[in-house]
C-alpha cells in the first residue's frame, strides 16, 4: 500500500471523480459513528433515539435552515449511522435533480469548496460533535472519518434511495452496520 508524507497508509478517494459536488444535483449519504459504537440509538425491539441521536436529528433539520439551497428529501437516524437524501437546488442554475453532472476541470483537493456537499457534511458533523460535547459532555471521537455518498443520477435510483430510507429502521436486524448481525 503506498504511504503518505507521513508514513501512514495513501487514503483513496471514494468521491466521484470529476464531479463537481457543489451543483444542482441529489445525493445519498451515510455517516458512521465513530468505530460503529451504537451512540445514536437504543435497541430495544425498535429503534429509541439516544440523546446524541436526538441532536443528530435536530442539526440534520438545521441545515436546510442554515442553507437555502438545500431541500431534505428524507433521513433516518440508526443506532451508529445515518442515511441521509437531499437535493442542492440554487436558483439562477439548471434544475437537474436527479441528473449527474460532471465538471470540467478537477483540481487538486484544498479541501471541500464552500456550499459543496462535502461542506454540508462537514458542517453537520461539526455541529453535531459540539452539541454533543457541550450539552451532554461527550468526549473523543462521535464520527468516523469521512462518509459514504452516491449521486442520485436517475428519478429510479431517487426513489430507490428514498425508500431504503425510510424502511431502514425496519431492517435493522439484517442490517450491515448492525453489530450483533456481523457478530
Amino acid at each position: 500500500m503506498p504511504l503518505d508524507e507521513a508514513g501512514l497508509p495513501r487514503r483513496r478517494s471514494i468521491r466521484l471523480a470529476g464531479f463537481d459536488y457543489s451543483l444542482n444535483s441529489s445525493y445519498f449519504v451515510t455517516v458512521c459513528s465513530y468505530r460503529r459504537k451504537c451512540t445514536f440509538g437504543i435497541v430495544d425491539g425498535a429503534i429509541h433515539l439516544s440523546e446524541p441521536g436526538k441532536i443528530v436529528e435536530e442539526e440534520w433539520q438545521r441545515v436546510a435552515q442554515r442553507r437555502g439551497y438545500v431541500q431534505l428529501e428524507a433521513s433516518v437516524v440508526m443506532p451508529n449511522h445515518c442515511h441521509m437524501l437531499f437535493t442542492l437546488m440554487r436558483e439562477g442554475e439548471d434544475d437537474r435533480r436527479g441528473v449527474a453532472r460532471y465538471a470540467r476541470h478537477c483540481e487538486a483537493f484544498k479541501g471541500p469548496p464552500p456550499d459543496s456537499v462535502g461542506a454540508i457534511i462537514r458542517g453537520f458533523k461539526s455541529g453535531v460533535t459540539r452539541r454533543a460535547r457541550l450539552e451532554l459532555g461527550i468526549k473523543g471521537p462521535i464520527w468516523q472519518r469521512g462518509y459514504f455518498d452516491r449521486v442520485v443520477d436517475s428519478d429510479k435510483k431517487f426513489v430507490a434511495a428514498w425508500r431504503y430510507i425510510e424502511q431502514n429502521q425496519a431492517r435493522w436486524l439484517e442490517d450491515h452496520y448492525n453489530p450483533a448481525r456481523r457478530a
